[in-house]
């Protein structure tokens, strides 16, 4: 019998916001791409897909975003390890 459900929005349990910015900046530098927090807030809350490809968009940089945002999350884990 389920007795309960948990839903999380970004800060509510974690806020990992900071994290996941930090590690998208991180990879965009590798890419060549100086990306400053504030570069992702207009994306915030859209999805990952539009938060790291909207940054790309803004600096007129293609990236496959798969792979980039793979990229991302594994610079993330360490960050938050």
């Amino acid at each position: 019998m389920i007795r309960g459900v948990l839903f999380d929005m970004d800060g509510v349990l974690v806020d990992s916001e900071s994290y996941i910015c930090s590690a998208a900046i991180m990879m965009f530098k590798e890419i060549g791409v100086i990306a400053l927090p504030e570069d992702f807030k207009p994306f915030t809350g859209m999805g990952e897909n539009r938060y790291i490809g909207g940054v790309a968009e803004k600096h007129c940089v293609q990236v496959n975003i798969d792979k980039v945002k793979a990229r991302t999350y594994e610079l993330y884990e360490k960050l938050v390890a």
